[in-house]
């Protein structure tokens, strides 16, 4: 490779550094920041911090893949909990994969001028495309899926360019190590089986019509490949389909992402978003499901089923709408990734038609690659991963997350277009060139999305309240969440939340009408406007009220809030031992509760137990984000426990953290308050 094409490798990596260090600095504004909240992103940080206490074998089937959430328990123990650098980290791992694909497969010892030129573009554009930027700093699987689809499709490609020189242990190294990136594809996201079993087969194809490697040779890569691929597949599947009676698809949920974009009220994207709807859908299965004795799978994929059997023209229809969909010039949500969250700083909001650009010369890149038919042994391997991320979006929904594995190919294939375009053509190339291009623009562009605006920045609105909660701000807490409340359909969790807005500003009476609201549009088995209306008795001192929404919350499904917070009325009361016991339960659900920990170890200390106390604490310390006062707590434990520098170490760190929040003041009243 030439010296200029690493000099300029090397630009495009500094600007993509510069850009991402920008966008975090700019997102760091935001009260997300440094919080999970909202769908998917919440799921995969519990299960991390599942991981994180200790808890490494997870006791219910989970609705995401296994892989991501250890990847970003690693982050957090890594990173010491550092929202900059844990988002930072992903983001390079991401801008550092794509660049060095790359160079990989079109640039070292490629004597093809055009294919190197095409890389060096689409280099160029993958270190600054901002919404790669966004995605890969999120706290969900694509920010993995994509550089694993990355190390993949450079190991697939390595494999095929085996000749009579590659030693057997050269084959079974790079081939084991391709099917352990099989099997990480699929674990981080289900839509990857369709791309993994398309390119073992065009391998297979490749490698065949090889004459000049062994047979011996052949045989030694697909075994390598496959049995890799199998143990690391079957150990999951093994695990949950002894606990959870799911061997495939190795998650849960499955059934009911087939039915999100396969039923007559579907639209082609997840229009169904945590709400009211979303919970009488859920409802109405497991009822269903508990009846007849089968999964809530079964019961999704009967009823999809059932709408195809019956108007196979309307689902006809449904697919080739979605056909179109997955190439959509908007960012189709699909989690917590609203227009009104993706689009929070100046950088992305100048890149709001980044894919509108990508997307229409890179369809047409791969339009026209395809009809001069100049698909070769090299991009066969993205032709693959565009069709099968295509296809599988078409089976199941769109959106901009679930495409964005895409994003490798389509950026190559948008520096094919525009290398096209800069080449001498005769007329009927240009011709041609035009009417594929109109053919993209009208598919990207034209085509018009069904987006419910009201309903996403509602329940964008809905997220940042709950963030803004966190951070103790009521006042815009409680503005967002009443503006998400007049565009939303009525939904307790907004109503709770309003509750306990108007609980901490004093307000009781509105606090009671919110939360009496909310237990009226709560799912059968969800415990928590029950639970905050007895704890609203409670403190109004009217105790017989306040035992019978205990006992009526207790009826539902006991989550960690409501055993903690029952455990704390507990331990108001005296009552350390039994308190300690709901602690251990709402522990038991999830290990990182902070307020379990942090209350179990104020019960260890009045007991005498020091040891016991500290671990707590410290766990208190280390899975709180929003409470200085446990860290204060474990230092004010540690200097009782005779390690001061320690605790004044903790101290320092609490004051950089929380500078409004007097830290030194609070723990010289703990040394003067101590015995």
């Amino acid at each position: 490779m030439k010296r200029n094409h690493i000099l300029i490798l090397s630009v495009f990596f500094a600007l993509g550094i510069a850009l991402r260090i920008i966008y975090l600095t700019q997102y760091s504004g935001s009260p997300l920041f440094d919080s999970a909240i909202g769908p998917d992103v919440e799921e995969y940080h519990g299960w991390a911090m599942e991981i994180v206490s200790g808890k490494i074998f997870w006791s219910e089937l989970k609705i995401h893949s296994p892989l991501y959430p250890f990847f970003l328990a690693g982050l957090f123990k890594l990173c010491l909990h550092n929202f900059f650098i844990i988002r930072f980290f992903q983001q390079v791992i991401v801008l550092v994969c794509g660049i060095v694909l790359f160079y990989t497969v079109f640039i070292r010892n490629n004597q093809n001028k055009n294919e190197v030129k095409i890389a060096l573009t689409a280099s160029g554009v993958w270190a600054l495309y901002p919404p790669l930027i966004y995605l890969s700093g999120e706290f969900v699987s694509e920010a993995i899926l994509i550089p694993i689809a990355c190390l993949f499709i450079a190991l697939f490609w390595k494999i095929s360019d085996f000749d009579s020189s590659t030693s057997i242990r050269r084959a079974i190294t790079f081939s084991a190590l391709a099917g352990f990136v099989v099997a990480a594809a699929i674990l981080t996201h289900p839509l990857s089986i369709f791309f993994a079993v398309a390119e073992i087969a065009i391998l297979f194809f490749i490698i065949s019509a090889q004459n000049k490697i062994s047979s011996t040779l052949k045989k030694t890569v697909f075994a390598a490949l496959l049995s890799s691929a199998f143990v690391v597949l079957s150990a999951v599947s093994l695990y949950n389909g002894l606990n959870f009676g799911k061997f495939f698809p190795l998650q849960g949920n499955s059934g009911f992402n087939f039915f999100l974009g396969n039923n007559p009220a579907a639209t082609g994207t997840c229009y169904l978003r945590p709400g009211r709807g979303w919970d009488e859908v859920h409802s109405e299965a497991e009822y269903l499901a508990n009846d007849a004795k089968i999964s809530k799978d079964k019961i999704f994929i009967g009823k999809s089923v059932d709408f195809i059997l019956r108007d196979p023209l309307s689902w006809f229809l449904l697919c080739a709408k979605k056909f179109l969909l997955v190439w959509n010039a908007k960012e189709l949500v699909s989690g917590a990734d609203y227009p009104l969250l993706r689009y929070f700083t100046p950088l992305q909001r100048f890149g709001y038609f980044s894919f509108a650009i990508i997307g229409t010369i890179g369809l047409a890149g791969f339009i026209l690659a395809a009809i001069r038919r100049e698909i070769n042994y090299r991009t066969v391997h993205f032709a693959i991963l565009i069709l099968t991320f295509w296809l599988s979006q078409t089976a199941l929904v769109s959106s901009s997350r679930y495409r964005s594995a895409m994003l490798p190919a389509v950026i190559f294939f948008a520096g094919y277009s525009a290398l096209f375009f800069f080449k001498k053509k005769d007329i009927r190339e240009i011709l041609r060139f035009v009417l594929i291009l109109t053919i993209s623009v009208l598919i990207v562009c034209a085509f018009p999305a069904p987006i419910n605006a009201d309903m996403e920045d509602a329940e964008a609105k809905s997220i940042l309240a709950e963030a803004w909660l966190k951070k103790g701000d009521l006042r815009k807490s409680q503005n967002l969440m009443l503006e998400a409340v007049k565009k939303s359909e009525p939904w307790s969790r907004n109503y709770n939340m309003l509750g306990i807005i108007s609980d901490k500003n004093g307000e009781l009476d509105a606090a009671e009408k919110y939360f009496f609201t909310a237990a009226n549009y709560s799912s059968c088995d969800d415990p928590d406007a029950l639970m905050n209306l007895a704890m609203l008795y409670d403190r109004k001192d009217e105790k017989e009220k306040a035992e019978s929404f205990w006992k009526l919350a207790f009826e539902k499904k006991k989550n960690a809030n409501l055993l903690y917070n029952y455990g704390y009325r507990l331990q108001k009361q005296g009552k350390t031992d039994d308190a300690l016991k709901f602690y251990g339960e709402a522990l038991q659900k999830q290990p990182f509760h902070p307020g379990s920990l942090n209350n179990s170890a104020v019960i260890m200390m009045q007991k005498g137990d020091f040891a016991s106390a500290l671990g707590y604490f410290e766990k208190a310390f280390y899975f709180s984000n929003e409470k200085p006062e446990y860290g204060l707590n474990f230092a004010f434990a540690l200097y009782q426990n005779g390690e001061k520098n320690r605790a004044l170490n903790i101290i320092s760190f609490l004051e950089k953290k929380y500078p409004d929040k007097s830290i030194q003041h609070k723990f010289q009243t703990f040394k003067s308050a101590a015995p």
